[in-house]
């Protein structure tokens, strides 16, 4: 039957932490007892162990990265309200949400000494209610800023200005960090999207 190809698991991400001893990866397949068609992810880790571990299920998983020390496995998945920066724990098997912004986080990286976590998000201001603000539709956008998470502090700040946008269509995530994890190099532009 043709809706039996749906049942079918897929692979979507693989990533070898750093060391090269352990793997994580994403399964996903639709959910089988609803009427609509909605992904279900699931994330394993396979290790020296004969059995492949189960780690979350979310209906949206992605950007699996590994702490540089392959202490943590991070990944974006729904929080609260946003698409956040989650965390496990691979010496307790727990996990944790590390960031959940204003708004969906887009993309992210850990610094190489594993202090800090760069990410990218398009966060609206917050308009006064009692002030009357006249539309600009030339100006109807939301740049996409870059911010850091410092990890001991648990505490983040901008580093690019709102009026600019960091690029990603064609270098993603569209920033990197320098090997020594003191600077931070991103592409711009203007506002998102195509500018002419």
């Amino acid at each position: 039957m043709p809706f039996d190809v749906f049942a079918f698991k897929r692979i979507g991400q693989v990533v070898p932490s750093n060391n090269g001893k352990q793997v994580v990866f994403t399964v996903y397949r639709v959910k089988s007892n609803t009427t609509e068609k909605q992904w279900k992810y699931s994330l394993y880790l396979k290790n020296s162990r004969p059995n492949v571990e189960y780690l979350d299920t979310a209906s949206s998983l992605s950007s699996i990265n590994w702490s540089p020390d392959n202490k943590f496995i991070s990944y974006l998945t729904k929080g609260n309200k946003f698409q956040s920066i989650w965390i496990y724990d691979t010496s307790n098997h727990k996990k944790q949400k590390l960031i959940e912004f204003g708004t969906d986080i887009l993309s992210y990286k850990w610094s190489p000494n594993g202090k800090n976590i760069t990410f990218t998000a398009s966060l609206v201001k917050q308009q006064s209610k009692t002030t009357f603000v006249p539309m600009d539709v030339r100006n109807n956008y939301v740049n996409t800023r870059l911010y850091i998470f410092y990890i001991k502090r648990k505490s983040f700040e901008a580093l690019t200005p709102d009026k600019l946008s960091v690029s990603q269509f064609f270098v993603y995530p569209g920033f990197d960090w320098s090997p020594d994890s003191q600077s931070i190099v991103f592409s711009y532009q203007p506002k998102p999207g195509p500018v002419f």
